[in-house]
């Protein structure tokens, strides 16, 4: 397991989609994982207290930076067409206008919607909360004043914050953590040269209170990479789903599924020799545990009285369509996922089976 810890200001990337890396399909991700406690997430009330303010604030934010770009185009575009602009062209400036009042009506659409899934995620009980306390609050000024945070100044007191309370927490732990931010100044420092490899630590000023195997990354899709399965790690020439086959003829068919069924082999196989020796011994360990889980669950699951033929008809959705030579190199928030579907599916088999020895159903009455 990973504890994880993640800024305020990569929650707030997710909602303003500024630049890629912090996607609302990196948070799924990161709620299926957390949710099946693959991650513990670590929230220090620092951090809600800050995406409090920033929920806030935002709304006026995107509605002042529309505005002042409507005018902007206005202004500019009007004073094109004093030079000499092509008069014809006058309503592509009142399409480009309304464009932007469309974005923002769109952008405060989502904010909402993606602030309430946010927020009831961090309060919800499959997160960890760290109290602010005036315990730490004290820690967190001396450590200020003493010079031992990477920003000494006032501006850094938050930050000093939830650096106390990550280190409280973790004092007796030596799990793996994940430590998330795109303040890089303020918590961590850049390794090596400035490439497209770049990569980040903690800041040496607080690394040795942290456990040894911390990783800092300033984006979820680099924090999450350790659970990418074959569909994000494995590139091949040649997508079957890309060629016209008649599905009405039986030998084009044949043909597809056997082409499919060569194409995951090979999926399969570039992943466990390629991809999966390379992934960290933790995130190993993790899959091999949600594997074994999964297949025991599929294994009870089909010794159910009341499992059929409609009831495997109906595992393909519970598997995420996820064929099941596959599942031990798929993701690991699809694993987590399906590891919780199929805890349902069971529960319902076993809900069944007790009422027909009980009499309370009839035997030939399913689940919905």
């Amino acid at each position: 397991m990973y504890y994880a810890f993640i800024d305020s200001n990569i929650f707030i990337r997710i909602v303003t989609q500024g630049r890629p890396g912090c996607e609302p399909i990196h948070l799924a991700n990161l709620i299926d994982l957390v949710n099946a406690g693959t991650i513990s997430l670590l929230v220090p009330e620092v951090v809600m207290l800050e995406l409090e303010k920033h929920f806030r604030d935002l709304p006026t934010t995107i509605q002042d930076g529309c505005t002042r770009m409507k005018e902007a185009i206005d202004a500019e575009l009007t004073k094109e067409f004093r030079k000499g602009l092509w008069n014809e062209l006058a309503p592509l400036k009142d399409q480009l206008i309304n464009n932007v009042e469309s974005y923002k009506d769109q952008k405060l659409n989502d904010l909402v919607a993606l602030k309430e899934e946010i927020v009831g995620f961090l309060n919800g009980d499959n997160v960890i909360h760290i109290p602010l306390t005036v315990d730490v609050m004290l820690e967190a000024e001396r450590r200020r004043i003493a010079g031992r945070l990477p920003k000494s100044t006032r501006a850094g007191s938050q930050d000093g914050m939830i650096i106390v309370s990550l280190i409280n927490f973790l004092e007796d732990n030596v799990s793996d953590v994940l430590f998330c931010s795109e303040n890089v100044s303020d918590f961590g420092e850049e390794v090596g040269a400035k490439n497209k490899d770049r990569q980040w630590r903690l800041h040496p000023l607080i690394a040795g209170d942290f456990p040894s195997k911390t990783e800092f990354h300033i984006d979820l899709a680099s924090m999450l990479a350790f659970g990418r399965g074959y569909e994000e790690a494995v590139v091949i020439e040649e997508d079957v789903g890309d060629r016209d086959f008649d599905f009405d003829d039986e030998a084009e068919y044949e043909e597809f599924l056997q082409l499919v069924n060569q194409q995951r082999r090979v999926l399969k196989e570039r992943f466990e020799s390629e991809v999966l020796p390379k992934m960290p011994s933790e995130s190993q360990d993790i899959r091999e545990e949600l594997v074994a889980k999964i297949s025991r669950l599929l294994k009870r699951c089909r010794q159910s009285k009341s499992w059929n033929d409609k009831s495997e008809d109906k595992l393909a959705q519970w598997l995420e369509y996820e064929p099941e030579d596959m599942i031990p190199v798929t993701s690991l928030w699809k694993l987590s996922k399906i590891k919780g579907n199929l805890i349902r599916y069971l529960h319902i088999h076993q809900k069944i089976d007790f009422e027909r020895e009980h009499g309370l159903r009839e035997h030939g009455e399913m689940e919905k």
